[in-house]
């Protein structure tokens, strides 16, 4: 890939997009991206070496609700309006 050999970039994306980014450099299985845990507020340093990714993790500490949900997970919504309107 071309994004290997260029100069440090910087890639502020969606979490689906991020999982993708990230399961390339880190040599995971693409099938499973999806459903791998990415933390919001966290920037991630990825440093490519010769046999393999260096990873750092820098978290900003920011209160947030994860939306992160595990393949096949039967999370429950609530409905935010009552069913007899």
């Amino acid at each position: 890939m071309e994004l290997e050999r260029s100069e440090d970039i910087l890639i502020v994306t969606h979490q689906a997009v991020l999982r993708c980014i990230y399961a390339y450099f880190m040599k995971k299985d693409q099938a499973k991206s999806p459903w791998m845990n990415v933390p919001l507020h966290t920037l991630i340093k990825l440093t490519p070496r010769a046999y393999g990714t260096e990873e750092v993790r820098y978290e900003a500490n920011i209160p947030a609700v994860s939306t992160w949900r595990g393949k096949g997970s039967t999370a429950q919504h609530e409905n935010p309006t009552p069913d007899n309107l």
